[in-house]
C-alpha cells in the first residue's frame, strides 16, 4: 500500500461455523474476530458485541473497541421435523437451543486479558415459517447477573 495512499484504516476480519448433526440434535460452533489498524478509528469501524448474534444476556453493544474475538456454541434438537429438506415438514418449523456465547472488545494499544472475556449461556426456541423466515426466542444469563429474554424476527431471501 502507498504511504500517500487516503485510506488509514483497515479492518481484517475472520470468521467460521461447523455443524454437526448427532441422531436427532445438531451441535453448531461459530466463531469470529475482528481487528481494527490504523490513526482514529471512526466509530462505524469499531467493534459492538452484545445482544443477538454475539453475547446474548447483554444489551446490544455493550462493549465495543476496535478489535473483537466472539465464539457461540449451540444444540439445536427439533421439535417436528428431521430434515430441513424433507418435504413433508409441517408448515412451521419448530426447534429448542441451549447455548453458551463468549466475547472480548478491546482497543489498541490495550493488552488483550482473560478478564477482558464476558459470558452468557441460556436456552431458547427458533420458529420457522414455511422455511422462509426465523423467530428466535431467548432467555440468556450473564455470569455476572440476572438473565434477559429477547426476540429476533428474520427472513431468508
Amino acid at each position: 500500500i502507498q504511504e500517500s495512499a487516503e485510506i488509514e484504516n483497515f479492518r481484517y476480519w475472520a470468521e467460521g461455523s461447523a455443524y454437526y448433526k448427532l441422531w436427532k440434535v445438531i451441535g453448531v460452533l461459530h466463531s469470529r474476530a475482528e481487528f481494527t489498524k490504523g490513526g482514529n478509528v471512526p466509530l462505524l469501524l469499531l467493534s459492538h458485541l452484545g445482544g443477538e448474534g454475539t453475547i446474548r444476556g447483554y444489551d446490544f453493544g455493550v462493549f465495543s473497541g476496535t478489535n473483537s474475538v466472539v465464539m457461540n456454541a449451540e444444540i439445536r434438537a427439533p421439535l417436528n421435523f428431521t430434515s430441513l429438506d424433507d418435504p413433508d415438514n409441517p408448515f412451521v418449523l419448530a426447534d429448542f437451543h441451549v447455548f453458551l456465547d463468549s466475547g472480548a472488545c478491546w482497543s489498541s494499544p490495550q493488552t488483550f486479558d482473560q478478564e477482558l472475556f464476558h459470558s452468557g449461556f441460556g436456552c431458547g426456541f427458533n420458529i420457522m415459517p414455511v422455511k422462509k423466515g426465523m423467530l428466535t426466542v431467548d432467555y440468556a444469563w450473564r455470569m455476572e447477573t440476572n438473565g434477559v429474554w429477547s426476540v429476533n424476527a428474520g427472513f431468508f431471501f
